[in-house]
């Protein structure tokens, strides 16, 4: 009797065993699922947050992008894989990298969670007809892109986004509105001399009211530079040339007829030359510029101008 009771007892406690593994097993695998679920629901909702605005693939078709903003629209024109501001038959550079930059922000994928679904939402967002925007075009037809940038959110660290013909209203990070809120001047390239390295000018003469019998000529010697009108050295003629190399305009004008006052004449090695004229001096201190074998008429500030002299 004893040894039967104790072979019971010993079942018993295999089962409860069992039954204690059993649920042990179940309860892990209840958590391994549980986790599954919340990991993926929570990976989806990244992945639907996880966005990019224009598709990459449809860049080397852009081929006008408008930009529209408070300061008005500034129209960017791609001619010759070059992308200008036209206005009439004129043509002016822009900043390359600029439109590369903007370009890089629309084309990459960020955080840009869904907000609403409804258009009738728009206007809280700030997301109206009205509103600014960037539409990327590529010849005929619709936009590749046309996205309308409204209000920033309440932290004021997000912008709120929607692409035209689609409800959703999203949010993120706000890469745009420095395009859009600055006028045309910001894209404009008022480089005078954007090709030309301090380097390959030799000789520089500066005619004073195009007094070319007596220019004032300066020239490399040896590793400086002297004014060869008297031989004396001129020992700040590297940070000289390059004040004037790194000269910008404040704005592109249209030519008013005047006649040059004053020029600087930039010999370089190859035996070419640039030439900046000069025109009278306007009201503000500021006057009109022009560089040979360019059209472009540059407005130069009264400092510009002023640092074209000193030292001299």
């Amino acid at each position: 009797m004893f040894n039967q009771a104790d072979n019971v007892d010993r079942k018993k406690l295999t089962y409860k065993k069992k039954v204690l593994v059993l649920l042990v097993i179940i309860l892990f695998l209840s958590l391994l699922y549980g986790g599954t679920v919340y990991f993926d629901s929570q990976y989806s909702a990244q992945r639907k947050s996880s966005y990019t605005w224009l598709d990459q693939r449809f860049l080397s078709y852009a081929d006008r992008i408008e930009v529209i903003g408070s300061q008005g629209m500034v129209v960017l024109t791609r001619r010759n894989n070059v992308w200008v501001i036209v206005e009439g038959t004129a043509e002016y550079p822009v900043k390359q990298a600029f439109i590369e930059d903007m370009l890089t922000a629309l084309t990459r994928r960020g955080n840009f969670p869904v907000r609403s679904n409804s258009l009738a939402a728009a206007s809280r967002y700030g997301i109206s007809e009205n509103s600014s925007r960037i539409i990327v075009r590529g010849g005929a037809g619709l936009p590749l892109l046309d996205l309308f940038i409204g209000y920033t959110d309440l932290t004021g660290g997000e912008i709120f986004l929607r692409k035209a013909g689609q409800n959703e209203i999203r949010s993120g990070e706000d890469r745009f509105t420095l395009y859009t809120e600055n006028n045309r001047t910001f894209w404009y390239d008022l480089r005078l001399f954007p090709l030309i390295e301090p380097v390959m000018v030799q000789r520089i003469r500066l005619s004073f009211l195009i007094d070319e019998d007596k220019p004032l000529v300066i020239s490399r010697s040896r590793n400086g530079w002297i004014f060869e009108n008297s031989n004396v050295p001129f020992p700040g003629g590297d940070y000289w040339l390059r004040s004037i190399l790194d000269a910008r305009g404040e704005d592109f004008a249209r030519h008013t007829g005047w006649d040059p006052a004053e020029s600087i004449v930039l010999e370089l090695g190859d035996g070419s030359y640039r030439v900046i004229f000069l025109g009278p001096q306007a009201a503000d201190g500021s006057r009109q510029a022009m560089v040979s074998d360019s059209s472009l008429v540059f407005i130069l500030s009264e400092w510009t101008v002023r640092q074209f002299y000193s030292g001299l």
